[in-house]
């Protein structure tokens, strides 16, 4: 009788283990449910490479955190998103050297202004002065404790650029004709840094990257703050240059059945505290603390020093706050960030300046191919998925608490674009990148000064 149940026993075991191992000819699930594509990298495998590999994004899943779906297939999980964002910012990050100078990939990819140039060798469209300090959504600036407005540039990187050059998105006219159910292709990416006065004879922010830089200056313009880039005659347009420190970095970009973009932000790790912290003293040597209280239309800044003061005798530094831990989302959403910064870390280099940062969040669609024209979050909140409260504490400073504001998706839609002059756009898909719109605006509008983008919610 037991050698019976013996046989019985090896039998069963040979025929789950003929099932298991038929199941896993092209994937296996591990202890924690993931699943192994065997013709795909593994999870992570990039982390442990020098350089960084470009991330696969024609090819997204691939290579990237999966699990079994209701078939049984592997499909993409919540983790995957963040790992292809971790993986950018650390490839956008190394260093590479061009025409002889050392700089950070990002730095050598387009500014935002060679989507006006149509020639991909006019060094103008690689010229990063910085400026944008009025933050979207509120049109307030960030004042730091040297009472220094902190400055953003925009980049776009080949794909993006040559897209709308050919195209010929540039052109008011033709953006108005181009279908509206087009996507951005794979592979596009617009990206944007947040930047810190670093004053001579201070030190910046605890490893943070750091770099000297023109900078437009501060100026007012019909009583508001803003930057001499602001004016359409190119003499105007005086510029300084100072050391500067990377607080905050934005990353948006195409991968395949994404074409409403990954929007993944990364911070400074001492740039401010998370609202759950009460304790003002838990670390006094954060860059930015609490309350995000808008400045708009109360300050004046001083010409020859550029430092920002507030009207009725206020201190002018604004306080900041994160209002949202990990961009909000779900529970499993907040653990895998928390997570993987922790992986990521242990991971890196021990010396590595980008243990000094790391990912807040990312918010995308929990759909494939899904962006359609004269879509928001108004029509459709279901689709959108990962850190649905998404916000960088020193890019969107003081919007984080506004229900219409505190999401990505909830300005990058593809709705109608109203601008203050010219022609409204018919909502279309590649309206989810607003460095098109504000071109867009700016081509229709005869105003001395450059308009800003305020999308209608």
């Amino acid at each position: 009788m037991k050698k019976h149940i013996t046989k019985i026993c090896i039998l069963t075991v040979s025929v789950l283990l003929s099932v298991l191992f038929t199941s896993c000819k092209n994937s296996s699930e591990s202890l924690y449910g993931s699943v192994i594509d065997k013709n795909c990298p593994m999870p992570l495998e990039w982390l442990g490479k020098t350089p960084i590999p470009e991330p696969d994004y024609a090819n997204f899943p691939c290579g990237y955190t999966l699990v079994k779906g209701d078939d049984g297939k592997p499909e993409v999980s919540n983790l995957a998103f963040h790992e292809i964002s971790w993986q950018y910012f650390l490839w956008l990050t190394e260093e590479v050297t061009v025409n002889s100078v050392t700089m950070l990939r990002f730095e050598s990819m387009y500014s935002d202004e060679a989507i006006n140039i149509k020639d991909p060798n006019d060094p103008k469209g690689f010229e990063h002065i910085l400026g944008g300090i009025q933050q979207a959504g509120s049109n307030s600036v960030l004042v730091d404790e040297n009472h220094r407005a902190v400055y953003t540039t925009m980049m776009i990187d080949s794909i993006y650029r040559n897209f709308v050059v050919k195209n010929n998105l540039n052109n008011p006219k033709a953006l108005r004709k181009f279908s509206d159910t087009t996507n951005f292709p794979n592979g596009s990416m617009s990206m944007k840094a947040a930047w810190k006065i670093v004053p001579e004879g201070q030190e910046a922010p605890q490893g943070a990257y750091t770099r000297t830089s023109k900078l437009y200056t501060v100026v007012e313009i019909d009583g508001n703050l803003t930057t001499s880039d602001n004016y359409k005659d190119p003499a105007l347009r005086e510029t300084i240059e100072e050391t500067v420190a990377l607080v905050g970095f934005h990353i948006a970009v195409v991968v395949k059945g994404h074409p409403e973009f990954i929007w993944a932000t990364f911070e400074h790790n001492d740039n401010t505290t998370n609202a759950w912290v009460n304790n003002k003293n838990e670390n006094p040597n954060y860059t930015f603390l609490s309350f995000n209280v808008s400045n708009n239309g109360a300050l004046s800044v001083n010409k020859d020093t550029q430092e920002i003061s507030q009207a009725y005798g206020i201190n002018s530094t604004t306080q900041v706050l994160r209002i949202h831990q990990y961009g909000g989302g779900n529970a499993k959403n907040k653990y895998n960030i928390a997570t993987l910064n922790k992986k990521v870390h242990k991971r890196i280099d021990s010396k590595s300046m980008w243990q000094n940062y790391h990912e807040v969040g990312a918010v995308w669609f929990n759909q494939t191919n899904a962006l359609i024209p004269d879509w928001s979050l108004t029509t459709n909140d279901t689709i959108e998925t990962g850190s649905k409260t998404l916000s960088n504490s020193v890019i969107e400073t003081f919007t984080q608490d506004s229900f219409n504001q505190n999401s990505c998706f909830s300005c990058h839609n593809t709705t109608q674009y109203n601008p203050v002059m010219g022609i409204p756009l018919d909502g279309k898909n590649v309206l989810t990148s607003h460095i098109l719109l504000k071109n867009y605006a700016n081509g229709e509008s005869d105003s001395p000064t450059l308009k800003k983008v305020d999308r209608n919610k």
